[in-house]
């Protein structure tokens, strides 16, 4: 059975303040109507007209709808034209099935005039709709009318609703697989339906595993909106599970949700301006109620979708290597917070407000960041610190203690004080004093202090994090052996804070990691017994108060555990990531704050029972961790790289397959 789908848009006369935000950019569009289009300003559109990327490459956004008026002056120039395809000879030039698919098709009516139909009794919203969204996405920069978030993408029409507004899960289901088969990057769906079907669970799927990014809006109600979370719609909504769809809710003129807008905090990823929106409509002289090819005043989550659209095209067009998972984290992680403007339901709104200017910079960043590699020596080797790029190349070294030290060597990176440069700590892994050193990216020592009694030789561990909340990241140590003494410096080595992590009679040493694991905008501090001890998870604030405790794996098992933060599941929060630290399989486990497990898998072969250490960072610059893992001493440092879903990306011997000495692993961001 087909589905039953409709738009949702409206046309509504609201008044709009101007927010007042500050932008830089070198081109600015004279389009006569551009002041009216108050929502770019909102959603920080405008420096994003001037941003060319050496790359830069023709991308398609398939707008299924109700049809485009493909002769508008707004539009004309940026409609997809089918190359393959020879216009008017009543042939299948490509072999795709649709004759002189030129623009693209309607499947309405099963021909290739994609264009909106008059019919008797029509919806005049309806009619429009398609026009609408295709001028907020791709209206050119031509002087006339409005200009669209990406007046350089091309639109790919694809009529599946008819002038009621009206469509099934058939059509809809044929016309994205339609849009993946003829190159589309990007499909737009400001539609919604209450049921879905097998049908268009497979097209959705397919669509979503060839690399093409969907985006759907929430759907609007008549009076209020409803919670996606309790009563879920499609496509915006997963059907199992994976977010293949970008949900889009509305807010209006002060970013608080439109009172319309539906919202739901699984269904919704991201949430974009939605009232009073002026854009392109249908135009045709042999109706009176078409005669004009601009209008104001439509309001929906509608039209809040094709803003997402259009950002995503942006970051398509201007780094077309990104793969659809990374744009979607940029996109995302580069959001507005929403919490100050809808402060009772701002989780169910997605990662916040749309802002295309930081996204387009997140990109940039993520395009052009060097990632370098840093390796410290277990116990055996001189302490050499090493500074390689990701094919495990040495670039540099330099000497973290006295070249006749051979303990071995803990190192932690970061931005100590927040000024873009990373810097490198480190602190003997064993037989040493508690010599806790700082050291620029490029190897100058800059601070050194003592974290425990100088006669204490039984190493230190390391973990850097912004506990106060005030950008700048403090030093965490904790001993290898010996104790379960937590300290807190700043960069210039003052003491700030120090507790027990574990009871004064156990000597095992402790590992630790520091994250933001409760959403309050400051570090916790998250400890495991090391060497010996059960796997007994703590989780402090920074002034020693226990905020959260589990056991990762059997009680049973007593050998330590080596852990890691990062937000695996990209709710905002960073989650808990372990694995054992000796003596038995490198079972991988995430946990969220409070314990409950997220997954776990096997980092190497169960077999290898040496131990691996772990450290999640952000290798892509899409804000979401990578997971990295390296075996102790006794296995060759083949180094594994995994997505934060546990997938495997990546290896590399960062040093002679043969060399089984141990290293310690962390990175440097330039």
């Amino acid at each position: 059975m087909n589905r039953i789908i409709k738009l949702f848009i409206w046309l509504v006369v609201v008044s709009v303040a101007t927010p007042a935000v500050a932008f830089h950019q070198d081109y600015t569009p004279i389009d006569p109507y551009l002041l009216q289009q108050s929502y770019l300003r909102t959603i920080n559109t405008q420096g994003s007209w001037s941003y060319q990327s050496q790359e830069n490459k023709e991308v398609v956004v398939a707008v299924l709808d109700s049809g485009i008026d493909i002769s508008h002056p707004d539009l004309v120039n940026n409609i997809w034209i089918n190359s393959d395809e020879i216009p008017s000879d009543g042939l299948d030039n490509d072999g795709n099935s649709y004759i002189d698919d030129i623009n693209g098709w309607d499947f309405v009516d099963s021909d290739n005039e994609p264009t909106p139909v008059l019919i008797d009794g029509y919806d005049y919203t309806a009619v429009n709709h398609g026009t609408v969204i295709a001028g907020v996405i791709a209206a050119s920069a031509n002087d006339e009318g409005i200009v669209g978030i990406n007046p350089k993408v091309k639109i790919m029409d694809l009529r599946i609703l008819d002038a009621k507004g009206m469509g099934n899960t058939l059509v809809l289901s044929q016309a994205i697989d339609y849009a993946v088969e003829n190159g589309a990057s990007i499909i737009n769906l400001s539609l919604v339906g209450k049921s879905i079907d097998e049908s268009l669970k497979k097209s959705i799927t397919n669509a979503y595993n060839s690399g093409v990014m969907i985006v759907a809006a929430s759907g609007n109600e008549s009076k209020s909106g409803i919670d996606l979370d309790i009563e879920p719609a499609y496509p915006v909504c997963d059907f199992d599970n994976i977010n293949r769809v970008l949900g889009v809710a509305a807010v209006d003129s002060q970013n608080k949700l439109s009172v319309f807008s539906n919202y739901g905090e699984k269904c919704i990823d991201i949430s974009a301006p939605g009232v009073n929106i002026y854009s392109t409509v249908y135009h045709d002289l042999t109706d009176i109620n078409f005669s004009s090819y601009y209008r104001g005043g439509w309001s929906g989550t509608s039209v809040a979708a094709p803003m997402v659209s259009g950002a995503l095209s942006l970051i398509k067009m201007n780094y077309p290597n990104l793969r659809p998972a990374d744009i979607y984290s940029i996109l995302l992680s580069s959001s507005d917070s929403l919490q100050a403007a809808s402060p009772l339901i701002y989780k169910k709104l997605g990662q916040g407000l749309l802002n295309i200017g930081a996204a387009l910079d997140a990109a940039d960043k993520y395009y052009n960041q060097t990632i370098k590699l840093v390796l410290a020596p277990q116990a055996g080797l001189s302490p050499e610190i090493l500074i390689m790029n990701d094919k495990g190349n040495l670039l540099s070294s330099f000497l973290a203690y006295d070249k006749k030290f051979k303990g071995g060597v803990n190192i932690s990176t970061g931005d100590l004080e927040n000024n873009g440069s990373y810097e490198i700590v480190t602190a003997p892994l064993s037989k040493g004093g508690p010599h806790v050193r700082i050291f620029s990216n490029q190897g100058s020592l800059l601070n050194e202090f003592f974290a425990y009694d100088a006669k204490y030789l039984g190493g230190v561990n390391l973990a850097l994090g912004d506990l106060y909340g005030d950008k700048n990241k403090q030093i965490v140590t904790a001993p290898v052996t010996g104790g379960s003494e937590i300290k807190i410096f700043n960069s210039s080595g003052t003491l700030l804070r120090s507790f027990l992590a574990y009871d004064a009679k156990f000597k095992g040493g402790v590992n630790i990691a520091v994250g933001d694991i409760d959403n309050d905008g400051k570090a916790e501090i998250i400890t495991a017994p090391a060497a010996i001890g059960g796997p007994h998870i703590k989780v402090f604030n920074s002034e020693g108060l226990l905020l959260y405790q589990f056991f990762a794996y059997d009680k049973k098992m007593t050998k330590g555990v080596w852990l890691t933060v990062g937000d695996v599941d990209f709710d905002g929060w960073q989650d808990i990531i372990v694995v054992p630290a000796k003596n038995s399989a490198p079972q991988v486990k995430a946990f969220n704050f409070n314990g409950t497990p997220l997954y776990d898998f096997m980092a190497y072969s169960q077999y290898l029972t040496v131990g691996i250490r772990l450290q999640a960072r952000d290798l892509s610059g899409d804000l979401r961790p990578e997971i990295l893992a390296l075996p102790n001493k006794g296995s060759s440092a083949l180094l594994r790289i995994y997505d934060h879903n546990g997938l495997e990306k990546d290896s590399v011997y960062l040093r002679n397959p043969q060399d089984k000495n141990g290293y310690n692993v962390d990175i440097l961001v330039d």
